[in-house]
C-alpha cells in the first residue's frame, strides 16, 4: 500500500493511494490513512482534506475516517446564458 499527502501550513491534502488488489482485505490502506492523520496531528496540522468524494466507492472510504463533506464549489447556470 502507498499514499501520498501534499501539505501547507494548515492542511494535509490527501493526492492518492494505492493498493495491490491482492492485499486490500489486510487493512494496509487505512492503516497508513490513520498513521498521517496521526502525523498530521502531531505536526499541528489544522486539518486533513480527503479532496472529494468523486465515486460511491471512494466516498464510503473517505467519509469512513468521520470526514466532514463539503462541497468544494457550487456551479449556476442562467437560464439568459443559453444561447
Amino acid at each position: 500500500s502507498a499514499i501520498l499527502f501534499l501539505f501547507d501550513n494548515h492542511t494535509a491534502y490527501y493526492l492518492i493511494g494505492a493498493n495491490d488488489p491482492e492485499f486490500r482485505k489486510y487493512g494496509t490502506g487505512s492503516y497508513l490513512m490513520f498513521e498521517q492523520i496521526r502525523l498530521s496531528i502531531e505536526q499541528g496540522l489544522s486539518q486533513v482534506d480527503f479532496v472529494g468524494i468523486n465515486s460511491p466507492q471512494r466516498g464510503d472510504y473517505k467519509t469512513s475516517f468521520n470526514a466532514d463533506v463539503k462541497p468544494y464549489f457550487d456551479v449556476y447556470l442562467e437560464e439568459n446564458q443559453m444561447t
